[in-house]
């Protein structure tokens, strides 16, 4: 497999990553055949490898959010990556995080850190597709890393909030639709 027929092939597939079934189906070579002209055109620069099996081509803008979601179909954006979209909080958290009803895991991709975390099944919901992505309202998201605190599995400072784009009236209704726990509710009423 040649480099430029290999860019010519993904060109016209939108994907945010390819694997290696990817490419013996796109190619009709054998797995073996394919498992080695992968090695050679990652040596030689023309694709990136993201993580065993997970290629992207060379110079390609990675868009994290879709890999997050083509890794855990059921996740979307939430908590601090979500809040830091909206400008609730004014720093880019260092790591994706993720919402999900699976187990929690993190995943480093080619030095990117993916942090999926679980949540309740009736607490998933409340996000909007934004440019293809799935990520929490911005009260949603506030409310899941509230839900994580009172947990004890995040450490955030809230005090580093601005909730002057939260609407209040959206949390009020958010809190009667999922059955969030008492200590949670406790916490969000103290910030309204």
């Amino acid at each position: 497999m040649k480099a430029n027929e290999l860019l010519k092939i993904i060109q016209n597939i939108n994907k945010s990553f390819y694997t290696l079934n990817d490419f013996v189906k796109l190619t009709g070579q054998d797995k073996k055949s394919v498992r080695v002209a992968l090695s050679r055109l990652t040596k030689t620069g023309v694709i990136n490898r993201l993580r065993r099996n997970m290629y992207v081509p060379a110079g390609a803008k990675v868009d994290w959010e879709l890999v997050a979601e083509q890794i855990a179909p059921d996740s979307y954006v939430s908590f601090e990556s979500a809040l830091s979209f909206y400008n609730v909080i004014n720093q880019v958290p260092y790591e994706l995080t993720m919402a999900r009803l699976g187990k929690s895991r993190r995943v480093r991709l080619a030095g990117k850190d993916i942090s999926f975390r679980r949540i309740k099944k009736e607490l998933y919901g409340g996000f909007v597709i934004n440019d293809k992505i799935k990520i929490a309202t911005p009260e949603k998201a506030l409310l899941d890393l509230i839900y994580l605190s009172v947990r004890g599995q995040t450490n955030f400072n809230f005090s580093e909030l601005d909730l002057s784009v939260i609407d209040k009236r959206e949390i009020k209704k958010l809190l009667t639709i999922f059955p969030y726990p008492k200590q949670a509710k406790e916490r969000m009423i103290d910030f309204l």
